[in-house]
């Protein structure tokens, strides 16, 4: 085969067979190059077509430029529904089917598409839980975007979600709600696509969805919730994007079998006040707790809208009167808050670890952003801001400070006047990358004397 020939001309013929026993992966560049010429003359994949791409991405497709190419130009233009779902299919079955809904009864998954600063799925899942629906959540970490649920929920120490299928699925039954850190078990082609999809410049709109898709497959879930978020923290920056992006998600898990809704919302600055993860669990912490301003927060408003819609997809609403009322019961009677401790204690969390003043505050320094002039917060740049964060926390985990985060005091649109406390940083005080930090976190927030527009939080609905 053509892929043999490149691997012989790199190692050698005599090293050949050595390079097939070091595991060199082996991908049919004749069967890849039919399938483009089958694209580009604008046919519909056949299921065994969709098969072979599978079975592709999943060999070390990262490592094939052509692959990553010609799936970066599939578009819902030359890359239908059905397609997807079958592609979907093909890459949940490379690794374990739990079909936990047909094991305890209708569950709800919901996956998130947005990167910074966004706690929802803490608020959703354990809302949902309060209330009786039983809600999963299979997370990657290696290959998922910073601050994603396991990395918020591993400030909590001795939490593991590193479980297998039978305590996954029993934590779910007793808990009613449970999560797994998804290490390869769960749709492993889908670490190849995620890997090639961080090379395309453009994001592909089939190949985003067959990957949030293909681990629900794979996971069993009966009803299944997309939170797309577009603009700066997005993984889709255009509303148009978001909306195609939505609605495709939507019909392919219907022909899927699923019960789905997505919604849109504006990702202009991070969702939550927090970035960092002990001061983004404390807010969702004091977001929980009744009576506390965080209530109306962006972060409180996007997952009230999910949870509506959950509650009415499965039954336990009649409408959205009937299911507000839940959420708000939930968070002020503290049944939520008290589910979210009950989730981190079944999976080994050591609850009082993040809960105490003394754990949080010993050993920490706080400095203040200010305003630097009169007028308003104009622009809080997401994507900048969690760089900076990632600078002032360190990369990899000997140097990384779990202390290290950024608060935003007021939100884009606030009216401030010069020397206004806009943001706090925190630090260890053996933190020795705070100075480096410090101008980043600075440029990322910007005052001017224009008030800005407000974009609308929530955008759209898909059922």
């Amino acid at each position: 085969m053509f892929c043999l020939a490149l691997v012989c001309l790199e190692l050698g013929e005599e090293n050949c067979e050595l390079g097939k026993e070091k595991g060199l992966v082996e991908i049919d560049m004749e069967e890849l190059e039919l399938l483009i010429a089958k694209k580009k003359s604008g046919q519909v994949f056949t299921h065994e077509d969709t098969e072979t791409l599978a079975k592709i991405i999943a060999d070390d497709g990262s490592k094939n430029q052509t692959l990553v190419e010609f799936l970066e130009t599939l578009n819902v233009k030359n890359f239908c529904v059905s397609e997807a779902v079958d592609l979907s299919f093909a890459i949940a079955r490379s690794g374990k089917m739990l079909e936990v809904s047909k094991k305890i009864g209708d569950c709800v998954a919901k996956d998130n598409a947005g990167y910074v600063g966004d706690c929802v799925s803490l608020v959703v899942m354990s809302v949902l839980a309060s209330l009786g629906v039983k809600t999963l959540k299979v997370a990657n970490t290696k290959y998922s975007s910073f601050g994603g649920t396991i990395s918020k929920l591993k400030m909590f120490d001795g939490f593991d979600a590193d479980v297998g299928e039978k305590k996954f699925i029993q934590i779910a039954e007793e808990i009613g709600c449970s999560i797994l850190e998804n290490n390869g078990q769960i749709a492993p082609a889908d670490r190849e696509l995620l890997m090639i999809m961080k090379k395309f410049a453009v994001p592909s709109i089939p190949m985003l969805a067959v990957s949030f898709l293909s681990k629900k497959i794979a996971l069993g879930a009966s009803i299944v919730i997309f939170d797309v978020k577009c603009g700066e923290g997005g993984l889709v920056k255009s509303t148009d994007d978001a909306y195609k992006l939505g609605k495709f998600l939507v019909e392919a898990s219907k022909k899927a079998g699923l019960l789905p809704a997505c919604v849109v919302s504006a990702m202009s600055q991070p969702t939550s006040a927090s970035i960092g993860g002990i001061h983004e669990i404390k807010e969702v912490i004091r977001s929980l707790t009744s009576g506390d301003a965080y209530f109306s927060s962006d972060m409180m408003s996007i997952a009230k809208e999910i949870v509506e819609v959950a509650l009415i997809l499965s039954g336990k609403a009649k409408g959205r009167s009937d299911a507000g009322e839940m959420f708000d019961g939930a968070v002020l009677s503290g049944s939520a808050l008290s589910k979210f401790k009950q989730i981190v204690l079944a999976f080994g969390g050591t609850f009082e670890s993040v809960n105490t003043k003394v754990s949080v505050l010993e050993g920490i320094a706080t400095s203040f952003i200010e305003a630097d002039e009169d007028g308003f917060l104009a622009d809080i740049n997401a994507p900048a801001l969690c760089k900076s964060y990632l600078t002032l926390a360190g990369d990899g985990d000997k140097d990384f400070d779990k202390n290290a985060g950024i608060v935003m005091l007021v939100r884009e649109g606030t009216r401030v006047k010069q020397g206004d406390k806009i943001a706090r940083v925190h630090y260890s005080f053996d933190n020795q990358n705070f100075p480096l930090a410090l101008p980043e976190i600075r440029s990322s927030i910007c005052v001017k004397a224009q008030k800005p527009r407000r974009e609308k939080l929530l955008v759209k609905v898909f059922v």
